[in-house]
């Protein structure tokens, strides 16, 4: 069976983005850069390996699941060109900004789309379109927990 999503505790998160690598998988068009991110939070270790368009799912994902609240940018698509170094070394450089953010933001380090992205049962990307429907209800309790604001 599934094991329930955890919510991990901002104080103890710590990721680090380190390094890429080009994978070639089949023909030159199956080419394809994977970002390693290594780092701990309260349930252990973490050392997983995403693609940029995993990144930009989890991003669209806590963009429509979380109206109103601030997400942090990752780099656009790029279509051509996207594996020569230069540009992957300034993505790794954006995608580590995006995750540290994440990270170091209490309303978003506390979300289980954060422990789908980090921890998936399964392919990461099924996962993050998997995931339990939100509501109204929902949010407005998450945003009451999470969300730090002035009177």
């Amino acid at each position: 069976g599934r094991r329930p999503l955890q919510m991990i505790s901002n104080a103890m998160m710590e990721l680090s983005n380190l390094g890429f690598k080009l994978e070639e998988i089949g023909s030159g068009v199956n080419k394809h850069i994977t970002y390693n991110i290594e780092g701990w939070d309260s349930l252990g270790d973490i050392h997983i390996k995403r693609r940029f368009r995993e990144f930009y799912l989890f991003k669209e994902v806590l963009f429509k699941r979380y109206p109103g609240l601030y997400i942090p940018p990752i780099p656009p698509k790029k279509k051509n060109g996207n594996k020569n170094p230069d540009f992957v070394h300034e993505r790794m450089f954006f995608l580590n900004q995006f995750i540290q953010t994440i990270a170091k933001t209490l309303y978003l380090s506390k979300t289980p789309e954060l422990q789908v992205f980090i921890r998936p049962q399964g392919k990461c990307e099924d996962c993050l379109r998997n995931l339990e429907r939100t509501n109204t209800d929902k949010v407005i309790k998450h945003y009451k927990r999470h969300v730090r604001y002035n009177n």
